[in-house]
């Protein structure tokens, strides 16, 4: 073992109490670092032996057999720079591994030689334990998202992407990675950029909510510079990830286009509506107009037959007769619009009809 100090000095006292009480496991060793001079009770203890068993152990003995080739290196990089610290594996008696903290130092004496080494050790299985149940949990929560057909995002308070699901490539044309550190403004519109900017930074400076957090509809960016109907849902959180916001956006394309699809065929019934309002309005008119024609034509008729070809007043009478006959025909088209009557198509001499109704002008 080392010469270490000697005495009943204070000093001396207040290390031995250390080193004897110490909730950490230290380790003195040798100046070629290879072997184990003395341990403490908590280094004995976390190793499963006693503390008169470690002594003159290999140091390597310590490590897994994979391990074992680093320790002179670990060594030498703590005599170079005095300290030097690194996480690693130890063996317990059963064979058993667990993680430490491995802190060494070079003990040098007033000459600057190095004449031993002092080691802590930090048993860190309880840390090592809530990293493995951390990365389980990040790993569940990255399957689950990249399963959603949803856009997830997750920023941080300076509003930069720290999680992006594989959604965000169909919907936005990003792929997740693409995103990781960009501002959550890359997929908003330039006109809405300062207004999220703003609101977000009034929310961080007084936790007042102005919105409600659930089901926003906003128009997205893609990629290509077209804009995306979506509905956004925020949530946050303050553990030990920090603080974060996680935001869920659907894409609402399918839904707008079946909404906007919906208000043509409501206009367009509203339209047919009308439309069967004024034919059943256009009906009534021409049955009445065409009960009076009745009594017109038959009057003309009547005159008609009073009244031969040579008579004065046999012309205008034949007009009367012609204009009763296309109002009769004005009447069908009525009913016909008003769906009472089947239309009957006939050509039509223009000049003729203008002709026969110029005596009625």
């Amino acid at each position: 073992m080392a010469d270490w100090p000697s005495g009943e000095s204070k000093a001396n006292r207040s290390w031995e109490e250390v080193f004897a009480r110490a909730p950490w496991g230290i380790r003195l060793g040798s100046a070629d670092g290879r072997t184990v001079e003395a341990v403490n009770p908590e280094f004995a203890r976390m190793h499963g032996y006693s503390t008169d068993e470690m002594r003159q152990m290999p140091v390597e003995a310590l490590y897994p057999p994979d391990l074992r080739g680093s320790v002179a290196e670990h060594w030498e990089r703590a005599r170079d720079a005095g300290h030097y610290s690194f996480e690693s594996w130890h063996l317990r008696r059963d064979g058993s591994r667990f993680p430490v903290l491995v802190q060494l130092t070079a003990i040098k004496d007033a000459d600057g030689k190095v004449v031993g080494q002092a080691v802590n050790v930090l048993d860190i299985t309880e840390r090592h334990r809530a990293e493995e149940a951390r990365a389980a949990s990040d790993e569940r929560y990255r399957v689950i998202a990249d399963a959603a057909s949803d856009v997830i995002i997750t920023i941080d308070t300076e509003n930069r992407i720290l999680v992006a699901n594989r959604a965000v490539e169909r919907i936005f044309g990003y792929a997740p990675g693409e995103l990781i550190g960009q501002s959550l403004t890359i997929l908003m519109p330039e006109y809405l950029r300062h207004v999220h900017r703003a609101a977000f930074r009034r929310y961080l400076d007084t936790g007042v909510r102005h919105l409600n957090w659930a089901a926003i509809e906003l128009p997205a960016l893609h990629r290509d510079g077209h804009e995306v109907p979506v509905e956004v849902s925020f949530g946050e959180s303050k553990g030990l990830g920090g603080h974060t916001f996680t935001a869920i956006l659907r894409d609402i394309s399918d839904r707008k286009a079946a909404e906007a699809a919906l208000r043509r065929t409501e206009q367009q019934l509203l339209q047919a509506q009308k439309m069967e309002a004024v034919g059943r309005l256009a009906g009534g008119i021409a049955h009445d107009f065409n009960n009076l024609l009745t009594v017109v034509t038959g009057v003309v008729h009547y005159l008609l037959d009073r009244h031969p070809n040579r008579s004065p007043d046999h012309a205008d009478l034949i007009t009367i007769k012609e204009a009763s006959e296309q109002a009769t025909a004005l009447t069908s088209q009525l009913l016909a619009f008003s769906r009472r009557q089947v239309l009957q198509p006939v050509d039509v001499d223009l000049n003729d009809v203008i002709r026969r109704t110029e005596g009625l002008l």
